[in-house]
């Protein structure tokens, strides 16, 4: 169902709430809730502010910018379907994902997988590593290596039958399960305890470093890498081993592979949205220096025609005060360049020559170049 609230409340509610948990109480997603604070330009925490919160260090919280898109954010019944859908296990796809129990029959990358295993050194915790662009991604006891090889094999085994292959990393990228283009990552690790132990009387100093034991409980757990809604990870558990939740597992994979599509189309369309937001916002901005630009041409135009009648006026009042007795040669070429002059700065005849022809709008505004050039005076004789 549609669910609407008030920008305000909802702006309060993500600073008073980690933002996936207020998801999960609205009912959709945590991505639907990060594009609706993007869309309504409200601002989240950043990133580390629930941690801080529980030393008493919050992030303080900023004033909440006037609405771009009115005073109400709804989530839609969409979202909320995909958020439901997240919570749901992967549906089965009817594949039997068995463990053979017979090494010669172990898949390829598998076998690979487990022959470095058995010569890698343990580390002082007792696991052995292992990953890269050949091998699978494993943190294991040497007493678990038989066995997971038997579920990497297995799974190995069972990808053609949904569309799968296991790829090998191509510069420097780690292996990785291609469904129709997609990688999906995935690493078996066992889990393990540790003990702190007494503090040793032979090592001095005020700051002595704790020791641990650490003890191997030779349960797995099987997690998928990646951000994405949906289970993630199968692990022995009470009632099962993983032997037992293969099928899940492989179903799971397919779910993420799905999952990451999406969201790389998600990400790829608020790129292109991005990108466009981002053009327009400089057109924007290059309209805006271009009016500028006009207003300041106009204006120094019409500031010309202001000099232009000044000028005009006062050589008008010089005439009206020379005597009516011819001037000496030179003061009628100073009149005649003042004549000049005067004409000169009349910028509006050559702006309505403009206006009449229909110039194109230029750079500097609709009406073409500035018209009104500063003279210098060393570019007059009598100046």
């Amino acid at each position: 169902m549609r669910m609407d609230i008030a920008r305000k409340n909802l702006f309060e509610r993500v600073w008073s709430t980690p933002l996936r948990k207020l998801a999960a109480e609205f009912g959709v997603s945590d991505v639907a809730l990060a594009k609706a604070c993007r869309r309504h330009q409200i601002p989240k925490p950043p990133m580390g502010h629930w941690t801080r919160v529980e030393y008493g260090r919050g992030s303080p919280k900023p004033a909440l910018p006037p609405a771009p898109h009115g005073e109400v954010v709804s989530f839609s019944e969409e979202q909320s379907r995909v958020q439901k859908a997240a919570k749901l296990p992967p549906p089965k796809l009817g594949v039997a994902v068995t463990v053979s129990a017979a090494p010669r029959q172990t898949a390829p990358f598998a076998l690979a997988t487990v022959a470095f295993l058995r010569k890698a050194r343990p580390t002082p915790i007792g696991l052995v590593f292992c990953g890269g662009s050949a091998h699978y991604d494993c943190k294991l006891g040497p007493a678990s290596i038989e066995r997971a090889q038997g579920l990497l094999s297995a799974l190995e085994d069972a990808l053609p039958k949904v569309g799968g292959q296991v790829k090998r990393g191509a510069e420097g990228e780690p292996l990785a399960l291609d469904f129709d283009g997609q990688r999906v990552r995935f690493a078996i690790a066992e889990r393990y305890t540790r003990t702190e132990l007494p503090p040793n009387p032979k090592r001095e100093g005020m700051y002595a470093l704790k020791e641990y034991s650490y003890q191997l409980t030779g349960e797995l757990k099987i997690a998928i890498d990646g951000y994405f809604d949906g289970r993630k990870s199968w692990a022995d558990g009470v009632h099962a081993k993983l032997e037992a939740k293969l099928e899940e597992v492989l179903a799971g994979l397919v779910a993420a592979a799905t999952a990451l599509r999406n969201r790389a189309r998600e990400h790829e369309e608020q790129r292109k949205l991005w990108a466009q937001q981002a053009r327009e916002r400089e057109e924007r901005e290059a309209q805006l220096r271009r009016r500028a630009q006009f207003r300041e041409s106009f204006a120094s135009e019409a500031a010309g025609w202001r000099r232009h009648q000044e000028a005009a006026a006062y050589l008008a009042h010089l005439k009206a005060q020379v005597p009516g007795e011819p001037l000496p040669q030179v003061s009628q070429e100073w009149l005649q360049l003042a004549e000049q002059a005067v004409s000169d700065l009349d910028p509006s005849g050559k702006r309505l020559d403009l206006l009449v022809q229909g110039v194109e709008p230029g750079y500097q505004g609709p009406f073409g170049k500035k018209l009104v050039t500063e003279m210098r005076s060393d570019q007059h004789p009598y100046l």
